[in-house]
C-alpha cells in the first residue's frame, strides 16, 4: 500500500534501517573516503619516497650501464625491482580504501546495490537532481571544499614566506629540497581540511539517510503487525495485568472480538490515547469492572475496528476519529449521570 510521503514524520525503526542496509542504502560520504585516502597517500609518500628514489636510481644505473648479462634477465630483474618498489604502496592504499568504507558502513556487502537501475540514467530525474535542492547543496559543499583547500595551502605557504623569498640565494639542491618540503606540507594541509569537511559530510549524509527513511504512522503500525502477527492476538492484555494498571480509562469500546480501553481528557490531552487491547475471553470482566467504576462502555464494532487498524497500545488515536470518540464519550457519561 502506498502512503503519502509528506505524512512520513516518524523516525525509522530498527527494522527499517536494517532492511535499508541490506538493500545497499547506507549513509556514506565519498568526500571522507577520498580525503582519508589522500592523507594516507601523502603521508606514506613522504615516508617511502627516499626508498623509492634509491631503488629507481639502482634500476636506472643497471639498465643504462654496459653489461654482458642477458637482456632478458635484465628485463626480469627490472620488473622484479619495480614490483618491489610498488607492492607496498599499492597494499597500503588498498587497505586505506577498505578502511575508509568500513568505518562508515561496517562490513557490509550488498550485491543488490550493484543491480542496474534505469532510474539512474533517466535524464529527467537526473536534471531534477542536478537543479534541485540536493544539487545546490552539493554545489555549495564543493565550493566550501575548494575554498578550504586553497586557504589551508595558502596559510602554510604564508608561514614559510621568508624561506620561499630566500630560495634564489641558496644552492640549487637545497632550494629544491626546501620547495619540495613546503609543497608537501601545503598538500597535506589541504588534504587535512578536506578530511574535516568529510567528517561534516558524514553527519549530513546520515541525516539525509534517516530523513529519507522516515515512516508514516500507518507504516510503523503495519510493520509492528508484520513482526508480531495479528493485532487481536499480540496486543491483548490479561485482566490480571490490566487491573494493576494505575491509569484509569475514560472509555471502554467493545467490538466483535476485542475491547479497547481509551484515556482522554480534552482539557489536558490533545488526542485520545489507547491504553490496552483486551481479548475476547476477558471482555465480560472488563465491562463489569468499568461499570462498577462508572466508566462509559459502548458496543461499537465499527469504531473498534478502525482504531485497531490504525493504532497500537500507547499511541494516540488519529484526528479523523476524535469526533466519534468524543460523541461516544459524551453519550456514555450522560447515561451514567442519569442512572
Amino acid at each position: 500500500m502506498a502512503y503519502d510521503r509528506q505524512e512520513a514524520t516518524e523516525q525509522p525503526t530498527t527494522t527499517r534501517l536494517k532492511r535499508a542496509r541490506e538493500q545497499g542504502q547506507v549513509a556514506r560520504s565519498s568526500d571522507l573516503s577520498s580525503s582519508l585516502l589522500s592523507l594516507v597517500a601523502i603521508g606514506f609518500a613522504l615516508y617511502w619516497f627516499p626508498n623509492m628514489v634509491a631503488a629507481v636510481e639502482v634500476l636506472l644505473s643497471n639498465g643504462m650501464s654496459y653489461s654482458s648479462q642477458n637482456p632478458s634477465l635484465l628485463l626480469i630483474e627490472s620488473g622484479q625491482s619495480l614490483l618491489h618498489i610498488l607492492w607496498l604502496p599499492c597494499l597500503v592504499l588498498f587497505v586505506a580504501a577498505v578502511f575508509s568504507s568500513v568505518i562508515q558502513v561496517g562490513g557490509l556487502f550488498a550485491p543488490i546495490a550493484a543491480k542496474f537501475d534505469f532510474h539512474r540514467i533517466d535524464p529527467i530525474s537526473g536534471w531534477t537532481r542536478l537543479w534541485g535542492s540536493h544539487g545546490w547543496m552539493n554545489l555549495l559543499f564543493s565550493c566550501c571544499k575548494l575554498t578550504a583547500a586553497v586557504l589551508a595551502a595558502g596559510a602554510v605557504g604564508w608561514s614559510y614566506k621568508t624561506e620561499l623569498l630566500s630560495v634564489s640565494n641558496g644552492e640549487l639542491v637545497s632550494s629544491f629540497t626546501l620547495i619540495g618540503m613546503i609543497a608537501g606540507k601545503m598538500v597535506f594541509a589541504s588534504a587535512g581540511s578536506l578530511f574535516v569537511l568529510g567528517l561534516i559530510d558524514v553527519a549530513w549524509q546520515r541525516y539525509q539517510w534517516k530523513s529519507n527513511l522516515k515512516m508514516t504512522r500507518q507504516e510503523v503500525i503495519t510493520e509492528r503487525k508484520e513482526q508480531h502477527g495479528n493485532a487481536s492476538i499480540r496486543r491483548t492484555v490479561p485482566m490480571s495485568k490490566y487491573s494493576s494498571d494505575r491509569i484509569v480509562p475514560s472509555l471502554i469500546l467493545v467490538g466483535k472480538a476485542i475491547a479497547i480501553s481509551i484515556r482522554w481528557n480534552p482539557t489536558t490531552m490533545t488526542s485520545p490515547v489507547v491504553l490496552a487491547f483486551i481479548g475476547e475471553g476477558e471482555i465480560g470482566l472488563l465491562v463489569e469492572k468499568a461499570k462498577s467504576q462508572n466508566i462509559p462502555v459502548d458496543m461499537n464494532h465499527w469504531l473498534c475496528s478502525r482504531i485497531e487498524q490504525s493504532c497500537d497500545a500507547g499511541t494516540a488515536v488519529p484526528p479523523s476519529l476524535h469526533s466519534e470518540i468524543a460523541s461516544v464519550l459524551t453519550i456514555g457519561r450522560r447515561k451514567i449521570a442519569c442512572v
